[in-house]
Order: structure tokens, then C-alpha cells, then sequence
């Protein structure tokens, strides 16, 4: 696996939580809304070890998607279930606007 193809598990989260806060900006004066239960993500996650002086060992999520190549690392299945509030510990509503119901 590249650098260009590794991802911090914090990134994913931050990525995540940015597609809720657009999810939400959007619900703003709509009539119909979603409250946002539990989350649950599962990621693919590779663990790394850090060579040099600080050393350690990072988790980066990676594509669990077969690819034609090779990595040093393990791929590993994380399952997050994470819990959206706002500020003030209460539930946030999503929605958005569409033109017209889907078709059947």
C-alpha cells in the first residue's frame, strides 16, 4: 500500500462527521427530517510499525476491495458504533432536498 492510499482512522472519522454536518446544514427549514441514531462503520485497517525514534504502531484504514498488490502490513476489520450528538448532548436531525420522489 502507497502513502497517497493510506488514511488515518481519525481522518475517517473527521470525513464522516463533515458528510453529517453537511447532512444536517441541509435539513435546515425542511419539513420532513431524520434523527441520526447510532452510526455504525466498519473499516478495513492496517496496522503499521513506526521505524526511527518515535516508533510505535499506527492504524490507517485502507480499501478492503481486492487489489493486485502487495503490502507489509495486516489488514484488519474494525466495527465502530459511534453515537452523533450536538453540543448541548442532544440528537441531531439530517435531511435534504429533493425535486421529487424517486420512481419504483
Amino acid at each position: 500500500m502507497t502513502d497517497q492510499d493510506w488514511m488515518e482512522l481519525s481522518e475517517a472519522i473527521t470525513q464522516l462527521r463533515s458528510q453529517l454536518s453537511a447532512a444536517r446544514e441541509a435539513a435546515v427549514g425542511q419539513d420532513l427530517l431524520f434523527t441520526v441514531g447510532a452510526v455504525e462503520v466498519e473499516l478495513g485497517v492496517e496496522a503499521r510499525r513506526e521505524a526511527g525514534g518515535g516508533g510505535g504502531l499506527k492504524f490507517g484504514v485502507v480499501s478492503l476491495q481486492g487489489k493486485g498488490s502487495l503490502s507489509s502490513g495486516t489488514t484488519h476489520k474494525v466495527k465502530l458504533q459511534l453515537q452523533p450528538h450536538d453540543r448541548a448532548g442532544g440528537s441531531i436531525d439530517v435531511g435534504d432536498t429533493v425535486s421529487a420522489l424517486p420512481s419504483r
